[in-house]
């Protein structure tokens, strides 16, 4: 039995991502890109993005980098104690508690 094969891109929709393509700009032009290319194509961005990705251009976006900006639980955990006038043992378990509840805590202090 014969399977017939689907052509998702044609050759010249592949050269037209690799024409508008460029995994050098900065983040919201690459943005961009994909959805002007989705748009010209007929294709979701998803699309776009994973045709890229298998003809090996794509440049994923960046991602922030993780805990800059943020208040560790344990750091909660003795901001709490210090409100309560205990030692941080004293509470030390609340680190098994979320974040926000700790934040809600520490706020109500």
């Amino acid at each position: 039995m014969t399977r017939k094969v689907v052509v998702n891109y044609t050759d010249a929709m592949v050269a037209r991502l690799h024409e508008g393509y460029d995994g050098n700009a900065s983040d919201a032009d690459r943005k961009a890109q994909v959805a002007e290319l989705a748009a010209e194509l007929g294709k979701s961005e998803a699309s776009i993005r994973a045709k890229l990705t298998s003809e090996g251009i794509y440049v994923p976006y960046s991602k922030a980098p993780a805990g800059k900006n943020t208040v560790r639980k344990a750091a909660l955990v003795a901001a709490i104690a210090e409100k309560l006038g205990v030692h941080v043992e004293v509470v030390e378990s609340l680190e098994k508690a979320n974040k926000v509840a700790l934040a809600h805590i520490f706020k109500a202090l």
